[in-house]
């Protein structure tokens, strides 16, 4: 691996994309290539993307021949004190950054992605950006993002792609190259809100009311505002099998389901009384992915048995 753009992730690339890239470059699966660096380890049965202790970023560093602090610029954790504060990262849950809901490989959510993107890289790879709960549209291309394949609507998760695919934008379960499918745009007020976030996230601070609070405290306050009661993710008026009423919390719902969300908190912001925004009815044409398996696994198994996390 003398090539320096296998030795390093790329530009907010993940650690579980940077890790699984290398090992289709090398001709091998990612389950060999994270055994050989961390033997002791089942690293994919872990959220590793929401940071290593530093034996473990040692370990990685010593094997790409990077310093430690590379590994840890590629996990969300610099993202998840920004967000919540360094209190938070013990959480089940971490507010604002998407959880992929692991038991042993096999996740109940998939890892958002803009095939577009994918299409343009030099490599595809997934971007840290993607696993924020507020993103859920690429700002380049203006479309969705998506969360399952096209073709089989299977979960994305590329940590599963066999050597023989050679590329994380192809499902690891059908095969399918995902760089082909344009997905329906974005709604403009969840992308100008999600604008917005990112601007007070690079910031720092953001205005409220009258007064200037820090980014930390700001996304408190909308945290507290995206309650389901508030900003539900389906009306009567919807008939997307996409958006129906569940109880599951922001960070683990599909792109679409966050959208419809970030589409109310605008509406609330801006004091309107609904959201004005083009969801409400169907677009004619828009293909709509299916719930599902089996309705999001009963609704991630009644939100991990009430959330005593089985």
């Amino acid at each position: 691996m003398s090539d320096v753009s296998w030795q390093r992730p790329y530009k907010d690339e993940l650690l579980s994309s940077w890790l699984a890239r290398v090992a289709l470059h090398s001709g091998c699966d990612p389950l060999t290539l994270t055994g050989a660096i961390w033997p002791k380890w089942r690293m994919w049965t872990a959220d590793s993307d929401r940071g290593l202790t530093a034996p473990r970023a040692m370990s990685a560093a010593l094997w790409f021949g990077c310093a430690p602090e590379v590994v840890h610029a590629a996990t969300l954790q610099e993202l998840v004190d920004r967000l919540a504060g360094r209190a938070a990262r013990s959480r089940p849950v971490l507010p604002w950054i998407l959880t992929l809901g692991i038991r042993n490989r096999q996740h109940y959510a998939g890892l958002p992605c803009c095939p577009q993107c994918l299409a343009y890289d030099r490599e595809p790879f997934f971007r840290r950006a993607w696993r924020l709960a507020f993103v859920v549209g690429c700002e380049v291309h203006g479309t969705r993002l998506i969360d399952r394949c096209p073709d089989c609507h299977a979960l994305i998760a590329p940590h599963l792609c066999i050597s023989q695919l050679q590329s994380l934008a192809r499902c690891a379960t059908c095969g399918q190259d995902m760089r082909r499918y344009v997905p329906p745009p974005t709604e403009v007020d969840a992308l100008d809100f999600q604008r917005s976030a990112m601007a007070v996230l690079a910031a720092g601070e953001a205005a409220w009311g009258n007064c200037t609070v820090s980014a930390l405290e700001w996304f408190r306050r909308i945290r507290g505002m995206l309650i389901p009661s508030r900003c539900p993710v389906a009306r009567a008026d919807m008939q997307e099998p996409a958006l129906r009423p569940n109880d599951l919390l922001l960070e683990m719902q599909s792109p679409r389901e966050r959208e419809a969300r970030l589409c109310h908190l605008a509406a609330i912001l801006r004091g309107d009384a609904l959201p004005t925004s083009s969801y409400a009815k169907r677009k004619s044409g828009e293909s709509v992915h299916p719930v599902a398996k089996e309705l999001v696994q009963a609704d991630w198994e009644r939100w991990l048995r009430r959330n005593r996390l089985w």
